[in-house]
């Protein structure tokens, strides 16, 4: 049986406003000698500004007794924000590897230090406060500006940094990944221009001048999202990556902060070409080694929101950017066992929807199965009073985006209704013999012609551009079937949107209505149409593609009937 899913569009809009407030950090004073920068915490920056995230359109990657594995790969901007006072760096473990240090090179006295975080002036707002005392004046004068580079982690040796230098606005780095998992952690720069002057009015504001750190490499971790208890019996036991380059130099712009890696990226066959063991491997996760940090029992076990990591997140892997052109042999590999026996699926990393990895992304491989899923969209403009019912205000641009993994047909139906102060269906309608919901009244004033009529009434408001209503509309690939459905006839594939349902409605005349006799006053009803939207998957269960009327007489008992 198909799944079947119900969806009811519902919009809302909110309006937020905050202020960040002030704090003086208790240290000595802002002397000649000293220097104090304050960060922002990876807390922060994880929950208010990670930047846009934008998701590739899922690929199938193998099926299992009729259900489909996709992976889908989520991208995440962490280097972008606009500047700002003190813009948080961001690595999920930036907190628990190297808050405690911030390297530090000031470019006017060739002086390279190790600032350690003063956790004590943590203020309310979550912002880490380094500082450090040189031996001689830093500050040439009040106003010339000082070059400081920033860096974490301080040692930057045990995380793959071959050599490192700082001059004129830019630091050089030549970087090799570390063949130990573990230690394939993230490396971050930045740079800040002050003169004294500068330094003094942030010190009196926030405690010290602000830091904004930028990453260099891209990050890579794994999740499993899965509730069909029909995969129990499959587990992921191991995912690798073959073939990756780990070795480059880059340059980072302390002006406009952007890593240039150049064309200089390699793998080695000696040593960099990544191995199948554990140790070796640049990312692997590898059940039998560290089953308590990673692996569900089986793939449905894993659950809804499964992220293959440990509590500090040491298994998101920071990995050289590089591209995936046409004729790349680079892999991601997943080792699994069904029903006891071991079997393994290759992706070329080429053929996903975004292969080439950036500086500062860190992208979320999700292993999951076919997701039927509906956004529905509309545009509202609201017109007249409370005292007509907001007569003349209009619902326009319905269209429904898929935003599942797979292919789906998608149906709609309308309901209208007029609602009491208390938001329930009003009763009445004038008709004190039949009490009709209003709900029944208002579908046969859009679409039922009584008997001697030529036409519907549709006097409680009015369809521009709908299928079946306006005949001269060309449907723009929608139905009218005889259940009151309309049904989108074309598969519509994952993240792409139907045409428009209609063109608009309009709200008409507020009708009489009346509760136990008592006649309702004008302002305690309202009108609403809410769009009734359901999708199924397009595809057969062998992967072939169906219509649109055998896909729905699977999964409802019988086909839909067009209505002539």
């Amino acid at each position: 049986m198909k799944k079947l899913l119900f969806f009811a569009a519902v919009a809302a809009i909110a309006l937020t406003s905050c202020q960040q407030e002030k704090d003086i950090h208790g240290s000595s004073a802002a002397g000649e000698n000293e220097i104090t920068f304050s960060l922002q915490s990876a807390a922060t920056r994880a929950s208010e500004a990670a930047g846009p995230v934008t998701e590739s359109q899922s690929i199938s990657i193998a099926k299992f007794d009729g259900f489909e594995l996709f992976l889908e790969e989520t991208v995440t901007d962490l280097n972008y924000a606009a500047e700002t006072r003190g813009t948080p760096v961001y690595t999920e473990n930036a907190g628990y590897l190297y808050k405690d240090k911030l390297g530090i090179y000031v470019e006017s006295v060739e002086k390279d230090a190790t600032y350690s975080l003063l956790e004590e002036t943590l203020n309310s707002q979550g912002w880490w406060v380094y500082q450090h005392r040189y031996s001689e004046n830093i500050w040439p004068d009040e106003s010339t500006l000082v070059q400081f580079y920033h860096r974490m982690p301080t040692d930057m040796t045990a995380h793959g940094v071959t050599s490192l230098a700082n001059a004129s606005g830019a630091t050089t780095v030549s970087y090799t990944s570390p063949a130990t998992a573990t230690q394939q952690q993230d490396i971050i720069f930045g740079g800040t221009k002050l003169s004294h002057k500068q330094y003094i009015d942030y010190y009196s504001t926030l405690g010290g001048a602000p830091v904004t750190l930028y990453h260099a490499l891209t990050g890579v971790k794994f999740a499993i999202k899965n509730t069909m208890t029909e995969l129990a019996n499959i587990s992921i036991n191991k995912i690798s990556f073959i073939g990756l380059k780990n070795t480059g130099s880059f340059t980072f712009n302390t002006v406009d902060h952007t890593f240039d890696w150049g064309e200089t990226r390699t793998a080695t066959p000696t040593t960099n070409v990544i191995s199948q063991t554990f140790d070796g491997d640049l990312v692997t996760y590898d059940a039998n080694t560290h089953a308590s940090n990673n692996f569900a029992d089986s793939f449905f076990a894993a659950g809804t929101s499964q992220n293959l990591n440990d509590a500090q997140a040491t298994k998101t892997f920071w990995l050289v950017p590089q591209d995936f052109p046409t004729g790349s042999t680079a892999k991601l590999r997943i080792d699994f066992t069904q029903d006891g026996e071991a079997d393994y699926i290759e992706i070329n990393i080429k053929d996903l929807k975004n292969p080439n990895w950036q500086a500062g992304q860190l992208r979320t491989y999700t292993f999951k199965v076919d997701d039927v899923n509906l956004k529905v969209r509309d545009e509202i403009s609201i017109q007249g009073s409370a005292d007509n019912g907001y007569k003349g205000s209009k619902k326009t641009g319905v269209t429904i985006t898929n935003t599942g993994n797979t292919r789906a047909f998608i149906r709609a139906a309308f309901v209208g209704q007029w609602l009491d102060a208390n938001n329930d269906p009003v009763f009445g309608f004038t008709d004190e013999v039949n009490r009709l919901y209003l709900v029944e009244s208002w579908y046969e004033d859009q679409f039922v012609t009584k008997t001697g009529a030529s036409a519907p009434t549709r006097s409680h408001g009015k369809f521009v551009g709908l299928a079946g209503y306006d005949m001269a509309n060309p449907n723009n690939g929608w139905q009218l079937c005889t259940d009151g459905y309309y049904y989108y006839t074309l598969p519509v594939e994952p993240n792409a949107i139907t045409t428009a349902l209609f063109s608009s409605y309009e709200v008409g005349t507020m009708p009489k209505a009346s509760i136990g006799g008592a006649v309702l006053a004008g302002a305690t009803m309202h009108f609403e149409l809410e769009i009734a939207s359901q999708a199924i998957k397009a595809n057969k269960l062998d992967g072939t593609a169906d219509t649109w009327q055998n896909a729905w007489a699977a999964a409802l008992g019988a086909a839909p009937v067009k209505k002539q």
